[in-house]
């Protein structure tokens, strides 16, 4: 008998993680993007690689990222990522892998059967494409996850489709993307509730700083996300986000809980073809996810 004594203690800390409202599964889509965390979960138009959760029609350039993000309860995740130029637009492959720890196993007699791991593992493939001469580019997405619990396994594939349409004029972008489409098989019957988000994102004209706003709604709930982005410096940036779920993590417990539950902060630093990202994300529990992201242009 699989022993899920500790791995509920992971989940419950996973079900306060990003998009984990949406699914049954709470370990579909946590973080794998320092920068996503430090946007607190907004940013479906940040162009970041590592997230899986994202309009698929952002991606641009050509660079390789890689990250380190680790939970409470000594959950870890490590994600490594790739956008390259692909025909007329530009192609994007991430994969990642997320850690639970290693358990002991008991029969239903009780008897120890040895040690297990647990783990989930997605690969992403995506695709984005301008719309001739138009400032409107489309993008799709495939995802396939696999999750393993001892003797356990389920998996599950999916597809994503957005756009976006950037208003020179305003500085501006507006795109529209849904996401979890798709089923599972295996071990488990996962329930994916197809998410429908609203994205903008703008940068400031007197401040260098750059805003985003993400409307998510599925058939159980909406959600808002806002976060920030500003340089500081020349090769230094500051991020910070937080969204509706502060009423979600509200433990009531003190101010200070109150005011930072399920906000994220980062601090990113680039030079030339280079740059390192440092994030956090603090749930309203006050347990602290942190993360390490660098980023190569190639």
């Amino acid at each position: 008998m699989v022993n899920f004594k500790n791995i509920n203690i992971a989940l419950f800390f996973l079900s306060f993680s990003f998009c984990s409202a949406n699914i049954s599964f709470p370990g579909f889509d946590i973080f794998t993007s320092v920068e996503r965390l430090s946007l607190g979960g907004a940013g479906f138009l940040n162009a970041s690689s590592l997230s899986s959760l994202v309009n698929p029609s952002v991606y641009s350039g050509k660079y390789f990222s890689a990250s380190v993000i680790r939970y409470p309860a000594s959950i870890t995740n490590q994600s490594a990522a790739m956008v390259l130029p692909f025909k007329s637009g530009y192609g994007h492959l991430l994969i990642s892998n997320t850690s639970y720890g290693i358990f002991q196993g008991y029969s239903d007699d009780a008897e120890p059967t040895g040690n297990y791991s647990s783990n989930d593992n997605k690969v992403v493939g995506s695709c984005s494409y301008p719309i001739y001469q138009t400032p409107v580019k489309l993008g799709c997405s495939v995802s396939f996850f696999n999750s393993n619990y001892g003797k356990y396994n389920f998996k599950i594939l999916s597809l994503s489709f957005g756009g976006h349409w950037y208003i020179q004029k305003l500085n501006a972008a507006v795109g529209m993307s849904i996401h979890q489409l798709g089923f599972s098989f295996g071990s488990a019957n996962v329930d994916l509730l197809n998410t429908f988000t609203i994205s903008l994102s703008k940068k400031l004209r007197y401040l260098p700083s750059k805003t985003y706003i993400d409307i998510t709604k599925n058939r159980t709930q909406i959600e808002i996300f806002t976060g920030i982005e500003t340089n500081v410096a020349s090769k230094v940036k500051i991020l910070l986000g937080t969204s509706t779920r502060k009423i979600e993590h509200n433990t009531n417990e003190d101010l200070f809980k109150t005011v930072t539950g399920a906000s994220g902060f980062g601090l990113q630093y680039s030079d030339g073809s280079f740059s390192i990202h440092y994030g956090l994300f603090i749930y309203g529990t006050g347990s602290i996810n942190t993360g390490l992201e660098i980023k190569i242009l190639i």
